[in-house]
This record gives structure tokens, sequence and C-alpha cells, in this order.
């Protein structure tokens, strides 16, 4: 614009119109120099920027995704109270009618107890997420014998396991497999990896269990036949919140806390936990490995039928 303004007020004075030189080679070599410049040092600016700006950055970047995640949370705990709120609800105003039968009566009250059992399910997976977040969770520690712990898991999900129609195979050794840990905290890393893997798992799959012995640790494998991990999702699995498919409906996925609580506790036993999968619709496994302890000198073989539970299983071997 400036340019034309210029050419009319040329052609006004001495009705030529003016013709731009071109600019020197010189000065075009230096104006291209001076642009050079700047983007250096504009660039040496972002890669020298303070150590505190560059994490001020990340630390804002790990609150948005905490605020998100909470979110999330608030949101899934919302619709979980609902369902079994509003079953209570109505199983009351059922009680109160007159014309209701001992046999309707008695459903009423079955229909209820359901209902307060999955209502302390999700108290505990909160608090035991206050107790995460806040590294208030403390631990009583003993010697134990690692198979007697995963038959006590086993007890607890085996009414789920069934009635979904899943084959469980079992592997342990003959011999006690001594760990210090706290009984009922390993109960619950257990209880919460089996019922993973049958959540994931369609009507009729495969689940394994198999335990065995290295130099210095017990290693336990959970497999299923289910519908497998992204690999974008393998190192955010055990985050707080996260779900192998946020696809699933609420009621199937649960509050995302499970997996979070499983390394925290294994790893407050001085273990470790880990997930493999080749891919969605490919199986996944969750293996965990526990320091070894124990009287060794006291070791004594148990056979798996003490347990009530086979010793080898194909799919293990």
């Amino acid at each position: 614009m400036q340019y034309q303004a210029k050419q009319a007020q040329d052609v006004a004075l001495t009705g030529f119109r003016s013709i731009p030189r071109p600019m020197p080679a010189a000065a075009a070599n230096e104006s291209e120099n001076e642009l050079r410049l700047i983007g250096d040092i504009r660039l040496n600016r972002a890669c020298n920027a303070p150590p505190i700006h560059r994490a001020s950055k990340l630390v804002i970047g790990e609150l948005e995704t905490a605020n998100r995640r909470k979110d999330e949370l608030l949101a899934v705990v919302s619709h979980e109270l609902r369902g079994p709120i509003a079953a209570i609800q109505n199983a009351i105003r059922a009680l109160g009618k007159p014309a209701i039968d001992a046999g309707g009566r008695q459903k009423m009250q079955e229909l209820i107890e359901r209902q307060v059992g999955r209502l302390t399910l999700i108290v505990a997976d909160l608090s035991d997420l206050a107790r995460v977040t806040s590294a208030h969770l403390y631990l009583s520690t003993e010697t134990i014998d690692l198979r007697i712990v995963l038959r006590h898991a086993i007890e607890t999900v085996e009414f789920e396991i069934a009635r979904r129609g899943h084959h469980l195979n079992i592997s342990i050794p003959d011999l006690p497999v001594w760990v210090a840990a706290e009984t009922g905290r390993m109960e619950q890393v257990f209880i919460n990896l089996l019922t993973n893997a049958s959540k994931y798992t369609p009507l009729g799959g495969e689940l394994s269990v198999c335990l065995h012995t290295e130099t210095d640790h017990a290693v336990v494998r959970i497999r299923d036949s289910g519908i497998g991990i992204a690999p974008d999702m393998l190192p955010e699995i055990f985050e707080l919140f996260r779900q192998a498919d946020e696809a699933l409906p609420y009621a199937n996925a649960g509050l995302g806390i499970g997996l979070a609580v499983v390394r925290n506790l294994v790893e407050l036993h001085g273990g470790s936990v880990s997930a493999a999968s080749a891919g969605p619709g490919l199986r996944s496994e969750f293996v965990v490995q526990l320091p070894r302890g124990g009287l060794v000198e006291e070791i004594v073989a148990v056979p798996a039928d003490y347990l009530e539970m086979p010793s080898v299983c194909e799919s293990c071997a």
C-alpha cells in the first residue's frame, strides 16, 4: 500500500511513474544475515532457558494431567454410586408396599445386600487411593507362604470367574514359597489382578496363575486370553485412573485405581510388577516379583492337594 501511494504521488508531481530499483547484492546479503542472526538469538534463548522455567512448564503439564484425571475420576465415581443408590431406593419402595409377599421381600433384601457390597468396594477403593496418594500406607509384615495367599485370592474371585465361564489354570510348586509380606495386602494385590484378568476377558476365556521361584525372587504370572493392551497404554497402565480399555461401560471399567494400588503395594514389599501384551486382542500378562525370605531350613514339602489346587497346568509349564 505504501509503495502504491508513493507511485501515485510521483505521477501527480512529475507525470512519471517511479520505477523501484533492485536492492544491491551486498545490502540483500546483509539483510539476510541479520535475519539469520535474529533467528539464532531466539533459538539460543529457547535452548538456554533457565532450568526453573523449563521445570515450571513440566510441573504445569503434570498438574493439568492430574486435574484432568481427577475430573474423570469424579465422573466415574458419580456414575458408580448412582447405580447402587438407585437400586437400593427402588428396593426400599418395593418393601414399603403392602402387597409384597415373603419371596419378593427376600429378593429385595438380597438386592440391597449386593448393592451395599458394591458401595463398600467403591469406598474401599477410594480409601486405598487416599493412602496411596498421601503415602500413609504402612505394612505389618511377617514370613508367609505365598501359595496360601494365592489360594485365598483365588477363593475370593472364583465365583466371578465361574459366572463368566472362564477356565482357570493354576501352577504352584510343592515346596512353600516364603516371602516377607503382609498377608491381607498381598491378597489384595492378587485379587485385583485376577479381577482385572476376568473383567477384560470375554466369556468362556482362559485365565492362568503360575507361581515359581528364581534365585532371589518369587514370581507370580497372571495371564488371560482377553482384549490385550495397546502399546501406547502399557507405560501408563499402572497410573491412577487409567484403564486398559476406556471404551468399556462404567459399570465394567471400575474406578481405574486398582492397578495403581497394586504397584504401590508390591513396591512397598520391595518387589516389582510389570505388564506385557502384544497389542489389542492379543492377551495380557502381569508379572509380580517379590524378594524371597523366611526360614529356609524349615521348608518342608506340602502337596498341592493340601492347598486344594493343582500343582501343574499345561499353559504354565
